[in-house]
């Protein structure tokens, strides 16, 4: 048996001293495709390491299983692998230590339609309720217009400050067809924040079961 290992090169060397026509009359028995041939028909460059060989077709392996599953996994569900991701990043421990949270006065500045009742009960007895009273020591702070904007100042100098004293700017919509013009007014001023900073600051919420599919939804997964 002509095999690869050390030992039969070991008992060639040993051998060959002794036995009489050792390269022309002693034939390999097995493997097959030396079968007949010269014991030192063996090319031992060839031998293959068998350890070597399966790392290479586990890597071989994995690398054609990664070039295949994630292209799939982002065509199919990228945005809830990107949306997964940021919820998971959330809540490490390094997470909650804020840099630069201690300048700013509120976590978020909500914008909403106070004409639109739904809109307003959502916002002060669930998103509210939720955030600030419901969390313990991590409470945010928010900022709502009819609660923490300071009289005697004119609308644009509210809403600048409040946009600028707030780490994110939340925008409730109920319907992204129709926009009051606070709200532009809001997104604009968030929007040159953006640019100045070059950190995003919006956050869009869209209540209607179909947002998914709304234009300002897949411009902001764009963007």
């Amino acid at each position: 048996h002509c095999a690869c290992g050390a030992t039969f090169v070991g008992f060639l060397l040993k051998v060959q001293a002794a036995v009489p026509g050792l390269p022309s009359r002693v034939k390999c028995g097995s493997p097959g495709q030396l079968q007949g041939h010269s014991i030192f028909a063996q090319d031992l460059r060839l031998c293959l390491d068998e350890t070597l060989s399966w790392n290479c077709f586990g890597i071989s392996l994995l690398a054609m299983a990664l070039g295949l599953v994630v292209p799939m996994l982002h065509h199919l569900c990228g945005w809830d692998l990107w949306y997964c991701f940021h919820l998971c990043l959330a809540w490490l421990p390094h997470r909650g230590q804020r840099r630069g949270a201690d300048a700013l006065f509120y976590d978020a500045f909500v914008v909403f339609d106070k004409a639109q009742s739904a809109v307003a009960d959502w916002v002060y007895n669930e998103l509210r309720v939720q955030l600030e009273e419901r969390r313990g020591r991590r409470a945010l702070r928010l900022c709502l217009e009819e609660r923490d904007w300071l009289p005697g100042k004119t609308l644009f100098e509210n809403l600048w400050a409040s946009v600028y004293s707030s780490r994110k700017t939340l925008f409730v919509l109920a319907h992204t067809d129709r926009v009051s013009g606070l709200l532009r007014a809001s997104f604009l001023l968030a929007q040159q924040r953006l640019l100045e900073d070059r950190k995003d600051v919006v956050v869009l919420v869209i209540l209607r079961p179909d947002a998914y599919r709304s234009r300002y939804v897949r411009l902001r997964q764009r963007l």
